[in-house]
């Protein structure tokens, strides 16, 4: 059909004509005014939406009215009429649809007249380019900014072939965020680029390329290695964390454990669901992925959840979701963990953090008290979205990361984010974050005594690993030394592989056993 093939050439504008043409021929059909619905709610165009089918329910003894009616309540619900939409709905023969949509209303509303005291400002011009401005990333250190631009995108687009999404990047310099500036290539391309996530350490950006043919699905998950200040061509993620299928907005645990991101790929709940792999890191730097697991029934719906952060205290996971109920469109949500892969209930971040437009790509600053977000600014007269910066209230901030509330020291606990050279004792400059905070602690307690304890796995032969992991021990203590910790403090010991805490017949289980560990006596 000449329409389909339109639209998916990227023509919307004549698209659009030839529904409106069809829809003069046959004007009792329902089908061409739900196309067009389908058009417009794929722009964001919620007025044109709400004509159309106001128009089309005028019509003498129109085909599919109840569809229609249906079609007509959700489009006022996203319009943020909660009143008229559940007017509309109301007129519907009682199903459980109609329920759900008329519960969604009630729920909508109160959230609206109950709102939270926050403060949404949007970043300003350094940050936020004329076109649409979407999934924010800010570095542990808070020097650097990202952001995916979509290029061409303001407002309502006739031809969707014509849009560019690169990833930007802005620094802070005095305390004010200089003009954002598109990364060069190769993490640019003439493909789609976006999504960018920077891990705790600042050793790896990941990010999403999509329509690259020489990828693996619609969209792929690829990250580069931070090499002396430097990054590396970007590195196609493997399966299982990429498939033939769509991943997009990643997120690396502040561990580097763990990455979260959205996927459309068989075994989901719905459309589009949170999943979590595991991280296996190689001796060069580069990763493997394991395990892929569904973030279970409390995080997915039947509908679309995307953009997973994980705040920096390992528990509070946030995310955006159409399925659970909320104030329209895409709303921030948030779960905590209570055992590995199993979450709270969600609870919505509330008015005004979310509106009835979109709202997605959250993320926390470490100490909980400022998130960043993207969001629709026709709210504020602007057409496209832009990146807001926003006060949290106490009443939904997360725990804030502190070592203290990390590590329990009345039990060993592992360093996460201690990096040497393969073969080697020298300590890397990431790992310098954590052994930091590790000071910090020791100093919160200076009665007790702290040992250091290195651990390998099993390859190579015992004696050249006990050796090896007594001199990384050794290095930790010099360091923490070197920082002001008296040595009567400190003691170091090596165990070579006698204590694995997983089996050594994996990458991933070889992983987990070359560690630090820390107890206090």
């Amino acid at each position: 059909m000449q329409i389909n093939a339109q639209l998916s050439s990227g023509d919307v504008q004549g698209g659009i004509e030839q529904i409106e043409k069809q829809i003069k021929k046959e004007k009792k059909e329902a089908q061409w005014y739900w196309l067009l619905d389908d058009v417009y709610q794929a722009q964001n165009n919620t007025p044109a939406r709400i004509d159309n089918l106001e128009r089309a329910l005028r019509v003498k003894k129109l085909s599919e009215k109840e569809g229609t009616i249906y079609r007509l309540g959700n489009a006022y619900f996203d319009d943020g009429n909660y009143q008229k939409a559940k007017a509309t709905y109301a007129t519907l023969p009682t199903s459980g649809i109609q329920q759900r949509a008329l519960k969604a209303c009630d729920i909508a509303d109160s959230l609206r007249n109950h709102p939270v005291e926050s403060d949404r400002i949007g970043m300003g011009d350094s940050i936020n380019l004329p076109y649409d401005n979407i999934w924010p990333s800010l570095t542990a250190n808070g020097n650097f900014f990202c952001s995916t631009v979509v290029l061409g995108k303001r407002g309502f687009v006739g031809n969707t072939l014509q849009l560019q999404e690169d990833i930007y990047i802005s620094r802070k310099k005095n305390g004010i965020w200089q003009g954002a500036e598109a990364l060069p290539y190769p993490i640019n391309t003439e493909h789609n680029e976006g999504s960018p996530c920077f891990s705790a350490d600042g050793k790896y950006l990941f990010f999403v390329r999509c329509g690259d043919r020489s990828g693996m699905g619609s969209c792929d998950i690829y990250y580069c290695i931070n090499q002396k200040g430097k990054w590396s061509r970007p590195i196609l993620a493997p399966a299982p964390l990429n498939s033939k299928h769509w991943e997009s907005t990643p997120c690396i645990s502040a561990f580097g454990k763990e990455i979260y991101f959205a996927s459309n790929r068989p075994g989901g709940k719905g459309k589009k669901d949170i999943w979590v792999c595991q991280i296996v890191p190689n001796n060069d730097g580069t990763l493997q992925f394991i395990n892929p697991q569904n973030a279970g029934d409390s995080i997915n719906t039947p509908y679309d959840e995307i953009s997973p952060f994980l705040h920096a205290n390992d528990s509070t996971l946030y995310f955006s979701s159409n399925g659970h109920f909320g104030m329209g469109r895409l709303d921030v949500f948030y779960s905590n963990r209570l055992a590995e892969n199993q979450w709270s209930k969600p609870c919505n971040m509330g008015y005004p953090i979310n509106t009835h437009a979109d709202e997605m790509g959250w993320m926390v600053s470490p100490d909980g008290k400022t998130a960043y977000m993207a969001a629709d600014s026709s709210l504020t007269g602007v057409s496209h979205k832009i990146i807001y910066q926003i006060s949290l209230p106490k009443s939904v901030q997360p725990t804030p990361t502190t070592p203290q509330q990390l590590w329990d020291i009345q039990k060993a606990f592992t360093l996460h984010h201690i990096y040497f050279d393969f073969d080697q004792a020298t300590l890397k400059s990431e790992s310098e974050s954590e052994l930091n905070q590790l000071v910090s602690l020791i100093q919160d307690h200076p009665e007790k005594v702290f040992t250091i304890t290195g651990h390998t796995d099993n390859v190579g032969n015992e004696a050249y690993n006990l050796e090896l992991s007594q001199k990384r021990a050794d290095s930790v203590v010099q360091y923490l030394i070197e920082k002001g910790i008296a040595p009567t403090r400190l003691v170091s010991k090596g165990m070579g592989s006698s204590q694995p805490t997983e089996s050594n017949d994996t990458e991933w289980g070889r992983a987990k056993n070359r560690r630090i560990e820390v107890s206090a006596q």
